[in-house]
């Protein structure tokens, strides 16, 4: 079953307690959809969080073409990559960490090979970290160091789900995908 993930974009984060609350859930939904990887995406230069979004976009469209082929975009969102991305230090070092679910993990492999030279080929300054998660507890401790600082408005306002790139007419097609199910 495919599902397609978005948060709405009218949720306010106007006070501590709600921003746990909402911290709370996102650590259960990553943790329910499980993932893959844990990465860190480093630029290695000063950043904002737009131009950290597009590099990012671009990052997810390189992966998937490499993964899925050609017609990449006419997959279905299940048969897609999917990531969350948390930022952290935007006042020093912005950077994102990755939790990325594989849609097939038989690509794993693949992945580990083209993951970082497709984040170099759009931030030439930039690094990526890779973990591999074998485990429930390794998916739960990168859950909650990924979403430790999520109670900051700049933080909790610029979190990416993969999910969010997808344009409207693949959204439409996945939402009338997911009802027929």
């Amino acid at each position: 079953m495919c599902k397609n993930i978005q948060i709405d974009d009218d949720v306010h984060w106007n006070s501590l307690s709600q921003s746990k609350r909402i911290r709370s859930a996102l650590r259960e939904m990553i943790m329910e959809q499980g993932a893959d990887y844990f990465v860190t995406a480093v630029f290695n230069r000063e950043t904002f969080f737009g131009g950290a979004r597009n590099s990012l976009k671009d990052w997810h469209a390189r992966i998937d073409r490499c993964l899925l082929g050609r017609r990449w975009q006419r997959k279905p969102a299940c048969e897609r990559t999917f990531f969350w991305a948390f930022p952290e230090h935007p006042d020093s070092n912005l950077h994102y960490h990755l939790m990325v679910k594989l849609s097939d993990p038989a690509k794993r492999m693949e992945f580990e090979a083209i993951a970082d030279t497709c984040w170099q080929g759009i931030v030439g300054s930039g690094d990526m970290k890779l973990e591999y998660l074998q485990t429930a507890l390794d998916l739960a401790r990168t859950v909650n160091y990924s979403t430790k600082d999520q109670w900051r408005s700049d933080l909790n306002q610029n979190y990416i789900i993969s999910s969010m790139f997808l344009s409207e007419k693949e959204s439409k097609t996945e939402a009338a995908s997911n009802a027929s199910e």
